[in-house]
Formats: C-alpha cells, structure tokens, sequence
C-alpha cells in the first residue's frame, strides 16, 4: 500500500489553469447546465448492472458491432479524461488533484455522435505538492490514478466483455505518450529548466522506473515495452504501429483507421 504523504494546504485553481485543462475535456460542476445529462459516478461504474446498459448505449451511438469493440471505445475516454489533465496539471504545476473514484462523475453529450463525455471533480480543488517530497508524491498519485482507479475499472471491462486487458492498457499508453511527447516538444521554447526536467522525470518514470504496485495487480510492467518500441521506431523514422488493435476502425462504415493501426491496409 503507497501512502500518500501529507499534503498541504488545497486551492483553488486559477481562472488561465481551468481554460487550460477546459482544452483538454476537464469540466467544472459549478459551470454546468442542469440539463438532464446524463451523469454517472465513477464507483457506480464498477456495477456490470449500471456499465452493460451505459455500453449498449455507447454501442449504438458509435455503431460498433459488439460489447468487445465498445469496450475498447469506452476505455479509449475513459483513459484520456482520467489521465491526462490529472497528469497535466501535475507535471506543468506541482499540483495533485484527488483521482479517487469517489471524486469523479462522468458526464455524457447526448446529442454526440462520437461520444466524447467530459468528466468533473466533487472535491475541485488541488493541493501544491512539496518539491522535497515529488517522487512520493509522484508514486502516491500514480497509486491512486492506476492501482486504484483504472486498473479496477479495466478489470470491470474485462469480466463484463471478455475484452484483453492489454487492449486497455495500450489504449491508455496512447494518450499517456502523446500527452508527454508533446509536453517535451513544447519544452524546447521553455525558459524555466526546472519545469522541463520534471517533465522529463515523470515521462521516465512513467514509462520505465515505476514500481508495478503502481499499476495493479498485473505481474509486470504495462507501458514499458510499448514504449521501448515507439522510441524504436521513432529512432527509424518509420511509422509507429500498437501491439494491439483498439477496432476503432469496426465503428460505423466507411472503417477509420487510426495511424498506429497494426491493421491498417
């Protein structure tokens, strides 16, 4: 078990730090219309009797062909809502949002065709982290995020459709290297070193130096090969291709394959 450490005083987050994680899908309740959304709590999720039916109804608005293929769709934004403003806000601010299951509700666009949902937090406020202690503070938040988060939401997936765990946690690297490869890329017209050497760490550390606790309870590992071959191919010039296959091409007609598609004609 990581225990986090103490953490101190929490604020508000400033009017340019929520346009900036509005960018990125994080919504703020205070700001939302009482429109009838539909609303889900990230806990009432872990029930196959609330996830099935919400996964039928994905299921018909992407048209996908089975609960298998909807699952991989779901996991798709489910990873990106959870992960990359948390991360985000962590590696540019030194600041910890609470990604506990208890602090999140998903939100639905109804009139949507491609089901993008965004996402709030109950408790939006964050917590400035103490430099002394960044690394455990890094492990304690990386603990919650995938340990306690994701990592038992793939599992609810798994048992619901039968869907292969790698399958989730690759579509998980996706958004986790995109968002990082950016952050990199932007760092060269960076003037603050201190901000791009961490960037750099949590990047590292994400990918290769984490503890596997961190991530669950697989035995190894989930992004570290992953990202041993997009750094590999990168270093070719050639195209990076998944390990495995998201099906996003099997959602509705004419079939849209993604870049790194392994199946891509």
């Amino acid at each position: 078990m990581i225990e986090p450490p103490v953490m101190n005083d929490a604020r508000l987050l400033s009017s340019a730090e929520k346009e900036a994680l509005k960018k990125l899908r994080l919504s703020f309740k205070a700001e939302l219309e009482n429109d009838g959304k539909k609303e889900y709590e990230a806990t009432e999720l872990l029930d196959e009797g609330c996830l099935v039916p919400l996964l039928h109804e994905v299921k018909d608005v992407l048209e996908a062909p089975d609960l298998l293929v909807t699952a991989s769709m779901f996991s798709k934004r489910y990873a990106y809502l959870m992960t990359v403003p948390v991360l985000y806000a962590f590696s540019l601010w030194n600041v910890r949002f609470q990604p506990t299951m208890e602090n999140v509700v998903y939100r639905e666009k109804e009139t949507d065709p491609y089901w993008l949902p965004t996402f709030y937090f109950h408790e939006e406020r964050i917590h400035p982290i103490s430099l002394e202690l960044r690394e455990k503070e890094r492990e304690a938040l990386f603990f919650t995020l995938f340990a306690n988060h994701l990592d038992k939401m793939w599992d609810v997936l798994c048992k619901a459709t039968s869907i292969p765990k790698e399958i989730l946690w690759e579509n998980t690297f996706s958004y986790l290297y995109w968002l990082y490869d950016s952050l990199v890329q932007q760092s060269e017209e960076w003037t603050n070193e201190a901000v791009k050497r961490q960037v750099e760490a949590d990047r590292h550390f994400l990918f290769y130096e984490a503890d596997v606790q961190l991530f669950g309870h697989g035995r190894k590992h989930p992004f570290t090969r992953m990202a041993e071959r997009r750094e590999a191919v990168k270093e070719k010039d050639t195209p990076p291709l998944r390990q495995t296959c998201c099906f996003s091409y099997r959602c509705g007609e004419p079939p849209t394959y993604c870049g790194t598609c392994p199946r891509k004609p």
